[in-house]
């Protein structure tokens, strides 16, 4: 689902904005699709970003469709399940299968829609994304996403969805978080 229900505009070159660095492009299943961002905090409280499930919810989901986690299982085979909750109360279910972790440095999860019992629904794209972490000396993390679609059709019909505007959405909200840990 990631952060579907809206990611950001996809940009063919590299900006440098509000302190972050970012490589955005639309990508096929041979070419992904990354967002890396230089964050103001060490490594370990950014990879709680993702292995805390409160701090999870907190921005996982864009701020008109936040996130409640309902499973956090962050081990290479557990699962993460979770809902987005729309301004309309509607629910949208999502989940992840994680395939491997490598603490505080690296998830490679896949990522899903689900019915409302969590199970997923075969009939929309997964996507498989890898999250890297990088200490820099300046204290700073660099947090680099790589969204892998399994073709050209999944990848327009998540952008479609909305995805590129949410997950720009959801990752905006990073920042208040790590001021606040």
């Amino acid at each position: 689902m990631s952060a579907c229900s809206g990611s950001a505009t996809f940009s063919p070159n590299p900006t440098k904005e509000d302190n972050h660095d970012r490589d955005r492009r639309p990508q096929g299943p041979d070419r992904p699709h990354h967002d890396g961002r230089e964050r103001e905090a060490p490594i370990a409280r950014v990879w709680l970003l993702w292995a805390d499930p409160r701090k999870l919810e907190r921005w996982w989901g864009p701020p008109t469709y936040p996130a409640t986690v309902v499973e956090h299982d962050l081990r290479a085979g557990g699962r993460v399940s979770y809902f987005m909750t729309g301004p309309e109360g509607e629910q949208h279910h999502g989940w992840w299968k994680v395939v491997a972790v490598d603490e505080p440095r690296r998830l490679d999860l896949e990522d899903g829609f689900a019915n409302a019992e969590g199970n997923p629904d075969d009939a929309m794209p997964t996507t498989q994304f890898t999250v890297t972490l990088t200490e820099l000396p300046t204290g700073r993390t660099r947090m680099l996403i790589e969204t892998r679609f399994a073709s050209r059709e999944a990848m327009d019909q998540l952008i479609e969805m909305g995805m590129e505007e949410g997950l720009a959405a959801a990752m905006g909200q990073i920042d208040a978080i790590l001021a606040t840990a």
